[in-house]
């Protein structure tokens, strides 16, 4: 990249960097989450370092505040399993350093066989990615340290002080809870939903679609599994985030939180179904097959993807579901399909291309309607005390 270009993109990043920390001090988010991270890792490395300065050598201080930085991650259940990952990769790499020490010394051959052991060491599952800590930990206190004992143990004090700063910090200053955004986030994914279900019911209405009114089709399908990927790995990184948060949920938190991956797989699989229906709809507008799309079953076929429609908003809303309604609401859609299955069956007449795409139609329709109708409705009852179950 030209310096030039360097010099017009470092202004615009400033100001983007800028602006995004204003929204995180203005209103609760993703942007005040970050910064308070950022607070949190500063503040367990200063007190880790202080810490280690005061009570241990100057030549292991420095893995104080390098643990601290470590273990402080964006839940306290994830700072938590990572403090665990790390302290065990340190464990392992200190004992080997400690072993080859006091037994064959410092050399060349014993360096190199220390490395591939803590390599081999390093590949155990249960460390996941701090596995590589293991020959960093091993390298470390095998040449800074020549594997005395003493060394090593003044190492291992300075980790587990970073480590214990990094979660006390993570503990007093704990995460916000977001469960109320990721029931909303569900709630716009069912809303997308319905209104890519609303867009062809009008359509339906009229003539043969242009291919601007297609492709408006297709776009707003793939934006659906966009925000389908995206909202499932917030409500993920949200259940991660209640565990073991010492912040008070919201009423009802701990009902919502564990339906919501069910909600999102319902809405999922009964949108699969609406992509076949996309793709007939724009195979009939784009070859001579729309003629067999007559009024007398496009309006009803509407009706039926409305009624569907709304079935897909009272199963993603965020307050509680009527289950009476939902019933009624696919019970409804179940009439309107058996309606077009009797005009299908007497309308043997026809052309068997345009008997073949309307079977078409009806059979995504029907199971469209058939994946949205395992939403079980007691997910969505009130509780006696009016929480969500």
């Amino acid at each position: 990249m030209r310096a030039g270009q360097w010099g017009k993109r470092i202004p615009s990043r400033c100001a983007a960097l800028f602006r995004y920390a204003v929204r995180g001090v203005r209103q609760p988010g993703q942007e005040r989450d970050v910064l308070l991270l950022q607070v949190k890792a500063v503040i367990a490395s200063l007190v880790a370092w202080e810490t280690a300065h005061e009570l241990l050598p100057a030549a292991v201080g420095t893995y104080a505040p390098l643990a601290a930085l470590l273990v402080t991650r964006s839940t306290l259940y994830r700072s938590l399993h990572d403090c665990v990952q790390y302290l065990g990769a340190m464990a392992v790499g200190v004992l080997l350093a400690a072993a080859f020490g006091t037994t064959v010394g410092v050399h060349a051959w014993s360096l190199a066989v220390l490395i591939s052991a803590s390599l081999a060491a390093g590949k155990i599952q249960h460390l996941g990615a701090h596995g590589a800590q293991v020959a960093v930990m091993a390298l470390f206190a095998f040449t800074a340290g020549q594997g005395e004992p003493v060394f090593i143990g003044h190492l291992a004090l300075a980790i587990l002080i970073g480590a214990a700063c990094g979660l006390a910090a993570h503990v007093i200053l704990a995460p916000s809870r977001h469960t109320q955004a990721a029931q909303g986030g569900v709630a716009r994914l069912a809303a997308q939903a319905q209104h890519v279900l609303q867009s062809l019911a009008d359509d339906l209405q009229d003539g043969p679609p242009t291919s601007a009114r297609t492709r408006n089709w297709a776009r707003h399908s793939a934006e659906f599994d966009r925000l389908a990927d995206r909202m499932r790995a917030t409500v993920e990184a949200e259940r991660e985030n209640a565990v073991l948060n010492p912040r008070r949920p919201s009423a009802g938190a701990e009902h919502v939180l564990p339906r919501l991956p069910a909600t999102i797989g319902v809405l999922q699989r009964a949108f699969s179904h609406c992509h076949s229906i996309i793709r007939s709809l724009t195979y009939a507008a784009r070859s001579d097959r729309w003629t067999a799309l007559t009024p007398e079953f496009r309006a009803p076929y509407g009706d039926l993807l409305n009624s569907i429609a709304d079935a897909m908003e009272e199963v993603g809303r965020m307050g509680p579901t009527d289950p009476d309604g939902l019933r009624e609401m696919l019970r409804e859609a179940d009439r309107r399909i058996d309606a077009l299955e009797r005009q299908l069956t007497e309308s043997s007449a026809d052309a068997p291309a345009h008997l073949s795409l309307h079977g078409t139609l009806i059979t995504d329709a029907g199971r469209l309607l058939s994946d949205l109708a395992q939403a079980d409705p007691r997910d969505h009852e009130p509780a006696e005390d009016g929480v969500n179950r």
